[in-house]
Order: C-alpha cells, then sequence, then structure tokens
C-alpha cells in the first residue's frame, strides 16, 4: 500500500513538473504582418530590389515573367488553400502571413507549385529577410496579397524599374546559393562552365 502511495505521489510530482516546464516555454512567435500603403512605384522597387522578378510571374510588375518559382499571379488563393490543406508546415494563419513566412522562412512550408512541381529546399533564397528592410518586405507582402485582381494597383500607374543603383554585390551566403541554384537548375542545358547550350529535338510534326 505505501508503495502505491509513493508511485502515486511521484507520479503526480512529474505531472507537476511536466505542467511547469510546459507553462514556462517561451510561447510561439506569432507572424506579424505590418499594414503598409502600397504606393505603387515603391512595390515595383521592393520587388526589384529583392530580385523577385528572375523567378516569379507577377501581374503588374514591369518584368516579372520568371518561370523558376511558383506563378504568383493567384498567390493569396492558393495560401488560403495551403493553410486549409493538412500538410502544411508552416505557423500561417492567413494569406498574408503564408506570403510573409514564404519570404522570411522559405524552409517552413515547400509550396508544390513550382514548374516541375515540388519546389526543391534551398531554391528560395533565405535571405531576403536581410536583403530587405521590413517596410519593403511589408510593401511585397501587401501587394501579392491582392492577388488575384491586385494588378488594377498598377494598371494606369506610371512606374520604372530602376536599377541603376542597385547593389549587385553578393555575401558568401548569397553566392553559394546561386551556385547551387545553377547547378541545379541550369547546367543541364547550360553547362557547368555556363557556356554550352544543349539543342533539344524539335518536337514531332
Amino acid at each position: 500500500m505505501k508503495r502505491t502511495s509513493r508511485m502515486l505521489s511521484l507520479a503526480l510530482l512529474l505531472l507537476g513538473l511536466m505542467a511547469l516546464v510546459w507553462a514556462c516555454a517561451p510561447a510561439e512567435e506569432p507572424i506579424a504582418v505590418e499594414t503598409v500603403e502600397l504606393e505603387p512605384q515603391a512595390i515595383v522597387d521592393a520587388v526589384t530590389k529583392g530580385g523577385c522578378s528572375a523567378c516569379h510571374a507577377i501581374p503588374g510588375i514591369p518584368g516579372a515573367v520568371g518561370v523558376i518559382g511558383p506563378d504568383l499571379a493567384s498567390i493569396s488563393t492558393v495560401a488560403a488553400e495551403h493553410i486549409a490543406d493538412g500538410s502544411y508546415t508552416g505557423k500561417a494563419k492567413t494569406a498574408e502571413e503564408f506570403i510573409l513566412e514564404s519570404i522570411t522562412n522559405p524552409e517552413a512550408y515547400l509550396s508544390q507549385h513550382c514548374p516541375a512541381g515540388m519546389c526543391q529546399p534551398g531554391l528560395m533564397p533565405a535571405t531576403l529577410k536581410d536583403t530587405l528592410t521590413s517596410e519593403e518586405i511589408n510593401l511585397i507582402v501587401g501587394y501579392l496579397a491582392t492577388l488575384p485582381g491586385g494588378g488594377s494597383i498598377m494598371a494606369d500607374a506610371n512606374v520604372a524599374v530602376d536599377t541603376s543603383n542597385a547593389d549587385v554585390s553578393l555575401s558568401e551566403e548569397d553566392f553559394a546559393w546561386a551556385k547551387q541554384t545553377f547547378f541545379d537548375r541550369c547546367a543541364g542545358c547550360h553547362g557547368t562552365l555556363r557556356k554550352a547550350r544543349r539543342v533539344l529535338p524539335s518536337p514531332p510534326t
């Protein structure tokens, strides 16, 4: 009887310690999306600085016709679908949070909507949170969250892509990412020395 009582006391003590550890554990930080004024030129400047156009097609953004990453024409709708999907592994609760997470923590969830299917780890650089300011990131998030349909913001705007003052220097981390991405995605056609161009056979007539 005494042994059973001691075991019961020990079990209660362990449960109490577990509850204390759980209560003291740091709370998971929510994804904070800031609302900013969507000024067309500022949006284009932020997208250009982030290099988003090189990988994504983005309605309303001049030159944004990339085909490496997902087409962002309906990103808010797609984001909502991902969040509702049981396979989603991120922390976002809204489309805006999903887009912000995909920029600042791209490995949190790998989209299935890259041109070749599932997006590969490392395809999206994890350094944009350092390259872009908080305001620039929120400009991009705010604009993408209006898609589809948000292209009207840009419809009558007189915007220009100015790269004259763009900082094209790469950190060692950025260079390593670019080198590996070229090897994984481009070298098959252009060669590892970036000189060759494989000629694909013509489709049957």
